[in-house]
């Protein structure tokens, strides 16, 4: 064995210079790839935060074009984690502290306000930062604590990708969750062109990547991730030499050394030979299997994959271990897997070089398995989809989530497809699966174009996440599977641009698209359970979803449309004027009239046309024709280009939602998710009858309750109460309430019920009630909707004193993620250091409504109080866009008259002096109303300068409104804002003012 790679528990607050083997990572947020050449630091001792934020590893590695960094690490209650970056140590460059980013716009500013000081060496050029689903990298151009703005701040990377990488040059994927396993964190792609871009941070020589000699400097951690308070923990990678840490901000001294460029040059050291050992890619197993199947990234000795003494899974040693082609291998356990999760590790498994290390993998069993082997014959004609393309693709290949097969971006091509002899250009591959795969997995095909390999889209909308599904034989019997290649779609097509309509435009125009879909027509029938609901105000009840569910919305004409009758036409925008209508009157193909199942006969179509089911012309499922008004002929709807969206063959898989237009013009969606349906064999013709979805949103409410339900059984395990009770089946909603002592009555937490089967001529209910009382408390269930929550307010609201004062607050949990929880804290900035904590416990006034005083001190006028509730004894945060907040005093805010009325004029008057403000031409009103609904942006009201520093802004305030106006104040550009806390004009009756 020529080297062992382990991981060492010391801190190295340096790296000499040396090189590193060239690292390609997989950014998907698992930092997996890593061993001790890219091994930076380890944090060292108890996480202050706990499970609320823990550090673990910082990796740095590179290649000849890309660094990478990944911090391994994991965190709970919405808490950020951070790696700030210094690219040119100890130059001057760059900004000593982001405790100034505090509440400044846009969101990629005020969201990453890491608590934290410089205390000498570090001036931070990057940040990168993530929460788990919503990366940032971004660059800083300013030097010092220079107040931060888009002049200043440049964001290299700001998406809700999660672990999927966007496939851009500077790139980032992380992975947060709640289970066991360590291997989580996130991980990031920076090109060296795009990170030395510029002069700021060096002069990089013709024909070289880096300035030479160059180096970098960077540490990590976690704060808050409150836009409006910079708080910090003060754990770090490294740790601290002589931690500074006071009320959440931490002042560092300690960062980390690493020497990119120790030879001076200019490009990134790096050496020839292969050093990196193998690491475990991915493994598969299933509940009540015996085996497991795991794969390593690379190549790997035979002799040293079965040794049973280099693995243990869930720190048992296997039975047995038989090598699977060149880099898996087949472990056989003594006993059925009976976890959820289990940590695979292995030591000693060698490459053909003789690397090796100590590797782990998280294998999250499925759900099912096969107990025998299954081969499976994929075969698929290339010629259906990109198989056409131009240039065409010199190589196929199958991936897929279940071992052998695997996904990566681009496609991994472990798989390949091998063409058929003699065939139309047909290509098949012959995958055996191993007892204990999954008994469903999911696949789909890929291509090699212009040298990258790129996924195909087997449907229009959602294309990135769109698989193949496909249940395996149990019994080991031999299967055939027979396809028809898709389109083109990433990385050639964005991944994160799927659903816009020039995505699906693309697509949709795209000649081999389509040919993925069906090979015969076929009927659907869509069925929408509405027997629960109230049906005497639906004006119209839909179904919408990709193709070939869409047009038939519009009446139309050739600009795309602009009389739909459904709502101002943004309900539905990413279904691109979609919709066809569901009826209950016992036509088109609807079973029985009246019966609250609202049904509609569709078709799949070989190529977009039906006369049947679409008897007008232009008879087309998916879309219309362009006017001629020469000879008086409208169009029809959705018209959006010379193809005519009309000649295309419907996709094997589409997603779908429920829509309902009540009378009052009020759009309503059930589910909150999309969705899908895969047509499994693309030759069939027999109907498919989707079982009716039953509508699961509240908006549309239950007839009013005519039947009191009967309660039936209440059972308690530790401090739970699950109780039972049963009603008529057409009662559609139910909740509990709960009484302690019987002469005070009973009380509601806004505890609901789950809607269960039939049985007899009652349906049954079940309810859960969490910190119950065993033995000292009473349940009543009844019929209905859970009530609507009274606003958040506050007394007083209007000229708060800035001496010290009490202000009253009142919370209603109702038809929140608050809803059942029986305890109540308030926390914020009102709270001393470390604030932000759990809290101070509220008082329960009754109907979910809780209550507290707050004792405030002395303030300067304009300083603002931040607050929110968690509720449970886990103390959940209240699910919100941001903090309830106020201004104390008036902050320079004059407002005539209070309270506003709705229907009358309202004026508010700003005197900018002394604020952010005071030098600004143009000054903006970023305000909503009714706790921030409908904030007006597009754009933003323009006050008017009436003299000197004073502006005015007045306006009819809208009757539909009842509750409050809220805004801030921004200039014309919306780079500087005056928006230390928010202020609020509360109409009666909850207007209160000392």
């Amino acid at each position: 064995m020529k080297q062992a790679l382990l991981f060492c528990a010391a801190i190295l607050l340096s790296s000499a210079a040396f090189a590193t083997p060239p690292n390609t990572p997989t950014l998907d947020g698992r930092p997996i790839e890593y061993d001790n050449f890219d091994y930076r630091s380890t944090f060292q001792g108890e996480s202050t935060w706990g499970a609320a934020g823990t550090l673990t590893n910082l990796f740095v590695t590179w290649d000849a074009t890309y660094l990478y960094v990944a911090l391994q690490a994991w965190q709970t209650d919405n808490n950020k984690l951070v790696v700030l970056l210094d690219v040119d140590p100890d130059a001057g460059t760059g900004a000593t502290t982001t405790t100034n980013w505090t509440s400044v716009e846009p969101s990629f500013i005020k969201y990453n306000d890491y608590g934290w000081v410089n205390g000498s060496g570090f001036g931070l050029d990057y940040m990168m930062a993530s929460e788990g689903t919503y990366n940032n990298v971004i660059r800083i151009l300013y030097d010092g604590v220079e107040p931060p703005s888009t002049n200043n701040l440049t964001s290299l990377f700001d998406q809700g990708n999660g672990t999927s990488p966007a496939g851009l040059p500077i790139d980032m994927a992380s992975l947060n969750d709640t289970t066991a396993c360590p291997h989580k964190g996130f991980e990031v792609r920076i090109p060296w062109s795009n990170l030395y871009e510029g002069v700021r941070f060096g002069t990089v020589e013709p024909g070289e990547t880096i300035p030479r000699g160059a180096s970098l400097r960077l540490f990590a951690g976690i704060h808050n991730n409150n836009p409006d308070s910079a708080w910090s923990s003060p754990d770090t990678i490294p740790n601290q030499d002589t931690p500074n840490y006071a009320d959440g901000i931490l002042t560092t001294a300690t960062y980390m050394d690493v020497t990119v460029d120790g030879n001076n040059d200019g490009l990134p050291d790096l050496f020839g030979a292969n050093g990196n050992a193998p690491y475990i890619r991915s493994a598969a197993g299933a509940l009540g299997g015996n085996s497991i199947y795991v794969v390593f990234n690379e190549p790997v000795t035979a002799a040293t994959v079965e040794d049973l003494a280099n693995w243990t899974v869930g720190g048992v040693a296997p039975v047995s271990a038989s090598a699977q082609g060149p880099s898996g291998v087949q472990l056989g356990l003594a006993t059925p897997i009976a976890t959820n999760y289990l940590l695979i590790r292995a030591t000693g498994v060698e490459d053909p070089d003789g690397y090796s290390r100590s590797t782990e993998h998280c294998l999250f069993p499925a759900s099912g398995g096969i107990s025998q082997p299954v081969s499976v014959t994929f075969l698929v004609n290339t010629n259906s989809g990109m198989g056409l393309f131009t240039p065409r693709p010199n190589a196929f290949f199958i991936n897929g989530a279940t071992l052998p097969l695997e996904w990566g971006y681009p496609p991994l091509e472990t798989i390949p497809l091998v063409p058929v002899p003699g065939s139309n250009n047909w290509a098949s591959a012959t995958v055996v699966f191993p007892a204990g795969s999954p008994s469903n997995i999911f696949y789909k095909y890929s291509a090699r174009i212009n040298g990258t390999n790129n996924y195909e889209a087997i449907r229009l909308t959602d294309f990135a996440d769109a698989a193949r599904p496909l249940e395996l034989n149990n019994d080991g019997t031999p299967m055939n599977v027979t396809d028809y290649l898709g389109a083109v779609a990433h990385p050639l097509r964005n991944p994160s641009d799927t659903n816009l309509p020039s995505a699906q435009n693309q697509l949709f125009e795209d000649p081999q698209r389509g040919d993925a879909g069906v090979r015969v027509r076929r009927e659907i029938l869509f069925q929408l359970d509405l027997s629960l609901r109230r049906r005497d105000n639906l004006a119209r009840v839909m179904v919408l979803g990709s193709d070939p569910l869409r047009g038939f919305n519009d009446n139309g004409d050739n600009q795309g449309g602009n009389s739909s009758d459904y709502p101002g036409n943004t309900a539905y925008l990413s279904w691109t004027n979609a919709g066809i209508q569901l009826v209950d009157d016992g036509t088109l193909g609807d079973a029985a009239a009246g019966d609250g199942i609202y049904s509609r006969l569709w078709s799949l179509s070989t190529d977009g046309y039906d006369s049947a089911i679409e008897p007008g012309e232009p008879y087309s499922l998916v879309g219309g024709r362009i006017a001629d008004w020469i000879n008086d002929i409208p169009g029809t709807e959705p018209y959006l280009g010379d193809t005519y969206w009309t000649a295309r063959r419907s996709p094997r898989s589409f997603i779908y939602k429920f829509y309902v237009l009540t009378t009052g013009d009020n759009p309503y969606e059930s589910p909150s998710s999309n969705l899908d349906y895969y047509v499994v064999d693309p030759e069939d013709t027999a109907q498919i009858v989707l079982a009716p979805h039953v509508w699961d949103n509240d908006a549309i409410p239950p007839p009013p309750p005519s039947n009191a339900p009967t309660m039936t059984d209440v059972s308690i395990a530790g401090t739970t109460a699950t109780v039972l009770f049963e009603n008529v089946p057409n009662e559609g909603a139910h909740g509990i309430t709960i009484s302690t002592n019987l002469l005070n009555g009973f009380d509601n937490y806004g505890h609901r019920a789950i809607i269960g089967e039939v049985v007899g001529d009652k349906r049954q209910w079940t309810a859960t009630i969490a910190e119950a009382t065993p033995f000292r408390e009473f349940y009543a269930a009844y019929a209905g909707v859970e009530p609507a929550p009274t606003p958040t307010y506050w007394e007083p609201n209007a000229n708060i004193p800035i001496g010290a004062t009490t202000v009253r607050v009142y919370f209603c949990q109702f038809q929140s993620n608050l809803s059942g929880m029986r305890t109540m804290n308030l926390t914020g900035t009102f709270r001393p250091a470390p604030g932000w904590d759990n809290g101070l416990p509220m008082t329960f006034l009754g109907n979910g409504t809780w209550m507290i005083d707050l004792a405030l001190p002395a303030v300067p006028d304009g300083d603002a109080v931040k607050f929110k509730p968690r509720g449970g004894p886990t103390f959940v945060w209240y699910e919100t866009g941001g903090d309830f907040q106020f201004v104390r005093g008036s902050g320079g805010v004059t407002m005539t008259p209070m309270p506003p009325v709705p229907g009358e004029d309202f004026t508010i008057t700003l005197d900018a002096a002394g604020t952010p403000l005071a030098a600004a031409t143009d000054i903006r009103l970023h305000m909503g109303f009714d706790n921030w609904r409908d904030v007006q942006e597009s754009p933003r009201p323009a006050m008017t300068n009436i003299g000197g520093s004073v502006w005015s802004y007045a306006f009819t305030v809208p009757t539909n409104y009842s509750v409050s106006i809220d805004w801030v104040f921004t200039d014309g550009t919306g780079s500087t804002w005056y928006s230390y806390g928010n202020w609020h004009a509360f109409m009666a009756p909850y207007y209160n003012s000392p």
